[in-house]
């Protein structure tokens, strides 16, 4: 029997439907690209992060080849410690937005996967 790894289309199947700021038809963004930012709760753990987030990011960046692809994480614990521990940056939304508005970026699709409202998805939205 055949393993298969069904992660990010079931992860997908449940995501909350891509959030559409701007106008997120073909026109380009100041860098060049339509942006997607993936904005998840985060992972410090590598594997998982490979099997779960990145698979996700790997997904939706195979289904739109035209658009740029950014990572945010809603859990500003999980972006300490991947800092602190191994040297990986990665923004939280609002470093996020503010990167995006530096880049001069025209076109954002904001893609949560969280799975269920909490506290981070509220704030994300906010």
């Amino acid at each position: 029997m055949r393993k298969m790894n069904c992660v990010p289309a079931l992860l997908l199947s449940v995501i909350i439907p891509l959030i559409c700021l701007s106008s997120c038809a073909s026109t380009p963004s100041g860098s060049g690209k339509p942006v997607i930012l993936v904005v998840s709760f985060g992972t410090s753990y590598r594997e998982t992060r490979e099997k779960t987030i990145e698979a996700v990011e790997k997904t939706i960046t195979a289904a739109y080849p035209d658009y740029e692809i950014r990572r945010a994480f809603t859990s500003q614990t999980i972006i300490n410690i991947l800092s602190k521990r191994d040297g990986i940056k990665i923004d939280n939304v609002e470093e996020a937005m503010k990167r995006l508005v530096k880049d001069k970026v025209k076109d954002l699709i904001v893609q949560p996967t969280h799975v269920m409202n909490g506290f981070e998805y509220d704030d994300m939205m906010a």
